[in-house]
């Protein structure tokens, strides 16, 4: 029987599970439900483990390792995800600035006390809170453990009534955060005369400045004084970018693609789709990407993502390919450009959770993200070879009738893009690097690198998805107009309580709720008869309802939508009947011959003889 260290033993009830999963030498993690210990990388694809009730030793892939339930109990765990539910956004700022100090504190090899000390005067509390916080990151290494609660009201206690709060933001929105800007005299006076008017009772200066410096100071900056002001006061400074060591830095990037793709089942043109790629700096191997017509978003960062940290083997098996697509792993840190949704809270909360540095790319500075550029450059480049491209421009295209040429499907391209990233981009030799992107990747491995794994996919790809908060009804969680509902609700939180709610704004059908248990449950619609829609068109159907001045609801919702799909049904109908007539051959019908009038009409033998008797 071999012995786990005091600060590994598994915890007996309610178990935390690490969100990353570091392949190295006494690691505690999980395999087939076995509990193990790590002792040795073999290379990047196999690890050598020790099962802990057994003692016996076996070399097992690095994919079907998992994180082993470690160290919070039940009174914590409850603890720490009302925190997480709660957290604001400078709550989370502060616990980032605790994770900096307590990492130090950990890494330290000098005097434990001086550092506590050192610790203590940098984060201004007391040295007992010091060990706390100590003790709560050794026992989950995440930024949410080191959220710390309030004594007295909680900060997002609102002591207005709903219709005065959001009085006071409108007011905040669209006269503080603009130009001109008006003073804080100002805006009071602008928000008293806005209460009278709505019969409110008025709201104090100290209310409204209260909720001001709640602000991010980057959105104020900006509203105020404009995106360069913003970006001089707390943009990044600018310098050399340079990246020797693999998983050190991931990029990531959307491009329209320069081909327009069909319909799987017509065959006929749709549009162009989008890419999103995500790529090694350091060897420059495309790590994962992801293919979709909808433009970017959250969520198409978090298939990317996902598809770049987990092992492919199922993807490449799911699509029939005969590739192998090895690189993978949890980077250090994630560089990005400024697009909204590398900047969302799902973003920013999910990189802190897994431990990743978040880099954005200087404003109007492209070559700090030239690697990637590249990349996309190279892509089309290929693309420019297929049927239906669109070229880069119109000049190059000529009279190439794009939408007339095209042939290949989504999935069908997402194939060729797998086959030509595997198959040619990885093997050729990188310009930059002297050698292939795939050899560069291979010699960093043979150097000792081991990646780190996401210790559970699905939780993973949940953390990048886009959030709200919810309270929990008695007829359940009411999201996007539309009612959620499972017998398993009242098992996982009470009626009253605030939700943490991600969903797949590809697909509503059903939410993702952090239960008291600290993990995610399907919550699908109350009504199961409704059928699975998008959010944009569950947007589309709600401004449709206002500008028909009717109650936006489910029913009205679903009602639209079902409208909707009635005419376009309609329309594929006669579509295909238009279709069939068009190519149906002409009907038998007998050749026409001029009449000549000069020529006397010949008498039938009929007419000649008279009517029978």
């Amino acid at each position: 029987m071999v012995t786990l260290p005091r600060r590994c033993r598994v915890a007996k009830r309610e178990p935390e599970t690490p969100l990353r999963l570091e392949i190295a030498p006494g690691v505690i993690a999980a395999h087939t439900s076995q509990t193990v210990v790590i002792l040795e990388p073999i290379n990047g694809s196999d690890v050598r483990v020790r099962d802990v009730a057994t003692g016996s030793e076996k070399v097992v892939p690095v994919g079907e390792l998992g994180g082993a339930a470690l160290g919070l109990s039940r009174k914590d765990t409850q603890r720490r995800l009302e925190l997480l539910r709660g957290a604001t956004r400078q709550e989370w700022l502060r616990a980032r600035r605790r994770e900096r100090v307590i990492m130090r504190l950990i890494r330290t090899d000098g005097d434990i006390e001086q550092e506590v000390t050192a610790a203590s005067r940098a984060l201004r509390l007391s040295r007992s809170s010091i060990y706390r916080l100590l003790r709560r990151y050794r026992q989950a290494a995440q930024t949410s453990s080191l959220l710390v609660g309030h004594r007295g009201t909680p900060q997002r206690h609102r002591r207005l009534s709903e219709p005065r709060e959001a009085l006071v933001t409108r007011a905040i929105e669209e006269k503080y955060l603009t130009r001109p800007r008006m003073t804080i005299s100002g805006l009071t006076e602008e928000i008293r005369i806005r209460c009278l008017r709505a019969a409110l009772k008025p709201v104090s200066r100290k209310a409204i400045e209260m909720r001001i410096a709640r602000l991010d100071p980057r959105l104020v900056k900006r509203g105020r004084h404009g995106p360069k002001a913003a970006h001089d006061a707390f943009g990044p400074v600018g310098g050399t970018y340079d990246v020797t060591d693999a998983l050190a830095v991931m990029q990531i990037d959307h491009t329209p693609v320069d081909a327009i793709v069909v319909d799987s089942v017509t065959r006929k043109p749709i549009a162009r789709p989008w890419l999103t790629l995500a790529i090694d700096v350091a060897t420059r191997v495309v790590l994962g990407m992801s293919v979709s017509m909808e433009a970017p978003s959250i969520h198409s960062v978090s298939l990317a993502l996902t598809h770049a940290c987990l092992p492919k083997d199922r993807w490449i098996n799911d699509r029939g390919l005969d590739l192998t697509w090895e690189p993978l792993g949890l980077p250090k840190a994630l560089h990005m450009d400024n697009a909204r949704e590398f900047k969302s809270e799902a973003i920013r909360r999910g990189c802190d959770e897994y431990g990743v540095q978040k880099i954005f790319r200087p404003i109007a500075r492209p070559h700090f993200g030239g690697h990637i550029e590249r990349l996309i450059g190279t892509l089309m480049g290929r693309v420019h070879l297929l049927p239906g491209t669109t070229t880069s421009n119109v000049a190059e295209r000529g009279d190439y009738d794009s939408a007339k040429s095209a042939t290949m499907t989504l999935a069908e391209f997402e194939a060729w893009l797998a086959l030509e990233i595997t198959g040619r981009y990885h093997r050729q030799t990188h310009r930059a690097l002297g050698i292939s992107p795939l050899a560069a990747w291979e010699a960093a491995l043979k150097r000792g690198l081991v990646p780190s794994l996401p210790a559970d996919a699905r939780q993973f790809t949940l953390h990048f998805m886009p959030m709200e908060t919810r309270g929990l009804r008695k007829d359940g969680i009411h999201l996007f107009n539309i009612r959620y509902w499972s017998e398993r609700l009242p098992l996982i939180a009470r009626p009253g309580d605030d939700l943490l709610v991600r969903y797949d704004p590809r697909n509503l059908s059903r939410i993702y709720v952090l239960g008291r248990d600290g993990d995610y449950h399907d919550i699908v619609y109350a009504d199961v008869r409704h059928p699975p829609i998008s959010l944009w068109e569950q947007r589309f159907a709600r401004k449709t309802l206002r500008e028909q001045q009717k109650r936006v609801d489910e029913t009205g919702i679903f009602n639209i939508l079902d409208q909707q799909k009635a005419i376009v049904a309609e329309a594929e109908r006669a579509t295909r009947s238009a279709r069939r007539r068009r190519a149906a051959p002409p009907p038998n019908t007998p050749e026409t011959v001029a009449v000549n009038y000069d020529v006397p009409v010949e008498e039938l033998e009929s007419e000649l003889l008279g009517p029978r008797r």
